[in-house]
This record gives structure tokens, C-alpha cells and sequence, in this order.
């Protein structure tokens, strides 16, 4: 109904219809008139009506304020609050949520690009995209400050390849068929922020809510239903250590003590929770924790603070900011080109791309956390077999030895004893050791090596 006469013509044909008392029918027609003249919708998360701006070719709030509006040019005398809110009823009732997952491409500045195969499309509203990136698709951006960076503050080139390919991973709002959590580590001003001040600039919409606010439930998980990435530094050990906290989330499964959740399973669906978590922290704290976890984290290491001519404190590049802005587009297609390693990884049935194996990803974590990490990183191998035996009178000795030549305090034996044995394939028995000798302490499940 493009036809400005004919659109009149309809709304008289409303207006006649009220005059004759038949409210129902000038009701329905008034709700699809409405719908053709401003494109309305409704998201799965919100209980807003959402109206199309055209102009980005976006859905966002606004929908109540902008029917009201209309209805008040149109309905003239019979406008009013109730006339409002039943239209608006029938507009509900037209308008399908799932219209919200049926896209999968990303929207970007200059078109939405579709990834399988990565082709740009026209901007739709078909497509009911509630927010869109500024970054255009251009296959022949660079982003050589961004990487220059990246090598500075990550030498490790497979984590350099773990957070190209979990910014791609970020591109892909619309599912998460990896059970995988980024976690940055690093003192402040190793670069952490820079990182994710990058990663904003290709993923449009991103959340900041703290893992403790997470695990109350709905108040914390009911701002994760839309943005693409939930991106939180400075998180404490405490929250690190809470692992029924973290391996939830990362593993997206729902969580007896979150109320959104059960209510979701109460009315016979499931979640839809597609968001990123990438959490940044400056000392990891020693952890109990089984493969499980590990096989979920994604630990990438920044380890040293930057400096720079110039710079401020902490010592990242004062300008390297506007070159992050300049260069998003660039930054887009480094995170496409990680995007595409998952999607084939996603398709062949294997792992995260260039994720470490669980025990390799608790040896790190390990060498990143205290003194007693780091010893039994660098010296340790935990094999939970029984017949691997260390005396105490051996071990602790030994730990203090790799402390003076780290040049860090050890702590007690107690407080030893304490942070090994959390580990649980690590115990303290009574064992002997020699034939014929008396049982003494020791550590059974490890063995020294170096």
C-alpha cells in the first residue's frame, strides 16, 4: 500500500468503521495499517514494543511512543489511551519474536554480510537487527597498529591466533556451539583493555557485568539477553575461584539457581543466550579444578606491562586509540579471517580452534598464579597415581629453594600444603618410603622433576 491516497483512503475506511460501533474490525485494520506505515516489532527479550529506524535499518525502543503518535494524526476523535493499547494488542499478536533468530549474518555498516558463505547483502528489515557495527566490510582494510600492538603485548603467537579466532567467535551473535570463556591475564597495563577496546570496535554491542553479579541470577543474567560479547576487567581471584560460577556460563547450560532460567524451562522453552564472556584479570589465584573447567577457559597471557614514548601510566601508546578507530575495518577482517576458522571447526565437528588441551591450559594457569603455582608448574608433575610419592621433608625445601631464585617470599608449610593439596589428585599421607624404615609425610600423587 505505497499509494499515499490509498493509505488515506484506508484510514477513512478505520475511521468509518468506528463510526458505525464495529471497534473490532477498525482495530485489526487499524494494527496493519500501522505495521505498513512504520515496521514495528518485537524482540524475544524485552517487553517493549520496537519500532525500524530506517536510516540504519535497526529495530530499538520506541515503538509505544511512536503508535501513539500515528494513531493520534489518524483516529482523530477516536483516539484515545485504550483505542492505543488495544492496537497495540494486535500489533503484538501479528508480530513474531523468532523473526529475531532467523538472521544469520552481521550487520555492518555498508550492508549485512552473510557467513556462510561471507557475502554482503543490502541492509533488510527483514533481517531485524537491533543494533549494527560500524565497521563496513571492506576485504582490502589492514589493521597493521592493531597487530603491531598484539605482538607487543602477546609474544605467544598461539595466543595471538586464540584471540583472533574468539573475536571472530564475538562476530557470531547468533549461536555459540562452542562452550568456550576468554580470559585475559596480565598485570594493568599489559594491553588487556587495548584488547578489548578492539574488540569493540568490529562487535557492536557489548555488556559489562561482573561473574558475582552473574551468579545472583536473574538481575545479572537478564542484562545478557542481546549483547553479543559480556567484556568485564579487574575481576577478583574470589570470582575466578567460584567454578560453579564460570563453568556455567561458559558452558551456556541453564543453572538450578537462576530464576530466568527456570522460568524459561517452566513454560516449555529454552535459553537463547548466544553472549561471549571475556573476562581480564591481573593474578590468577591457585585453583581446584578438573578438566571440565579447563577444557572450557581460553587463557591467553599479556604478560608484562607496555611502554611507549610518551606514554601514560601504565604505558600503552597515547594515540593508539584513534588508531584502533582508524583501522576497524581492518580489525574487522583479521576477526573474520578467525570467524572463518571457527566456522570450519563448527562444520568439521572439532575442537575450538587453537584451544589448548585441558592440561596444558591448567599448567599455564599454574605458571601465571602465585609462587606455589609457578613451582608446581615448573616443577611438578602431578600424576594422581598413588605410587608417585614425595617426602615433605624433600618438597617444601625444594619450594623455598625456587623462591629465593624467583626472589619472592614463600609462604608457610602449612599454607603450602594447604594450596597443593586443593588440587585434587594431590594428597598428604603417611608412607614408606625405604625398606625397612618408618612411615614419614609425604605428597602422593606428584613427582619432582628439573
Amino acid at each position: 500500500m505505497e499509494d499515499p491516497k490509498k493509505k488515506e483512503s484506508a484510514w477513512d475506511e478505520v475511521i468509518g468503521l468506528y463510526e458505525e460501533g464495529n471497534r473490532k474490525q477498525a482495530r485489526l485494520l487499524a494494527a496493519r495499517l500501522a505495521i505498513d506505515e512504520r515496521t514495528f516489532a518485537t524482540p524475544p527479550f524485552s517487553e517493549e514494543l520496537y519500532v525500524l529506524d530506517r536510516s540504519a535499518m535497526t529495530y530499538g525502543p520506541g515503538g509505544e511512543e511512536a503508535l501513539n503518535a500515528l494513531l493520534l494524526r489518524k483516529l482523530k476523535a477516536h483516539h484515545s489511551r485504550r483505542e492505543v493499547r488495544e492496537i497495540e494488542n494486535k500489533i503484538r499478536a501479528r508480530l513474531h519474536e523468532e523473526d529475531f533468530r532467523k538472521a544469520k549474518a552481521i550487520p555492518l555498516a555498508n550492508g549485512d554480510l552473510s557467513v556462510r558463505p561471507m557475502e554482503l547483502f543490502k541492509r533488510s528489515p527483514e533481517s531485524h537487527f537491533l543494533v549494527r557495527s560500524n565497521a563496513a566490510w571492506d576485504p582490502g582494510a589492514g589493521c597493521p597498529a592493531f597487530k603491531n600492538f598484539l605482538r607487543r603485548a602477546v609474544p605467544d603467537r598461539t595466543d595471538r591466533q586464540v584471540l583472533q579466532n574468539y573475536t571472530g567467535y564475538c562476530l557470531l551473535h547468533f549461536g555459540r556451539p562452542f562452550r568456550k570463556a576468554l580470559l585475559l591475564a596480565g598485570p594493568e597495563g599489559s594491553g588487556r583493555e587495548t584488547f578489548l577496546r578492539a574488540l569493540s570496535t568490529a562487535v557492536p554491542w557489548t555488556a559489562s557485568v561482573a561473574p558475582v553479579r552473574l551468579a545472583r541470577g536473574k538481575a545479572g543474567a537478564s542484562k545478557l539477553k542481546g549483547p553479543w560479547v559480556n567484556a568485564r576487567t579487574g575481576i577478583s581471584a574470589e570470582a575466578l575461584a567460584d567454578l560453579g560460577l564460570l563453568k556455567s556460563f561458559s558452558a551456556g547450560v541453564p543453572r538450578h539457581g537462576d530464576p530466568s532460567q527456570i522460568e524459561s524451562a517452566m513454560r516449555g522453552g529454552r535459553s537463547h543466550r548466544t553472549t561471549k564472556h571475556v573476562y581480564a584479570a591481573g593474578e590468577l589465584p591457585p585453583l581446584a579444578a578438573g578438566d571440565q573447567f579447563f577444557r572450557r577457559v581460553l587463557l591467553v597471557s599479556f604478560p608484562k606491562k607496555l611502554s611507549a614514548p610518551g606514554s601514560r601510566p601504565g604505558g600503552t601508546d597515547p594515540g593508539l586509540r584513534q588508531k584502533l578507530l582508524d583501522e576497524r575495518d581492518g580489525i574487522l577482517q583479521w576477526a573474520a579471517e578467525g570467524l572463518r576458522r571457527v566456522l570450519r571447526a563448527w562444520a568439521d565437528g572439532e575442537a575450538f580452534p587453537s584451544a589448548r588441551p585441558a592440561e596444558k591450559t591448567r599448567r599455564r594457569w599454574e605458571s601465571l598464579s602465585g609462587p606455589i603455582g609457578r613451582f608446581k608448574a615448573a616443577r611438578l608433575e602431578v600424576t594422581g597415581d598413588p605410587q608417585d610419592v614425595v617426602s615433605k621433608k624433600i618438597l617444601y625445601p625444594a619450594y623455598e629453594k625456587f623462591c629465593r631464585q624467583e626472589r619472592v617470599f614463600a609462604e608457610t608449610k602449612t599454607e603450602f600444603t594447604q594450596t597443593l593439596t586443593e588440587d585434587p589428585r594431590v594428597e598428604t599421607r603417611r608412607r614408606t618410603l625405604e625398606k625397612g624404615g618408618d612411615q614419614v609425610p609425604c605428597y602422593v600423587g606428584v613427582k619432582l622433576t628439573g
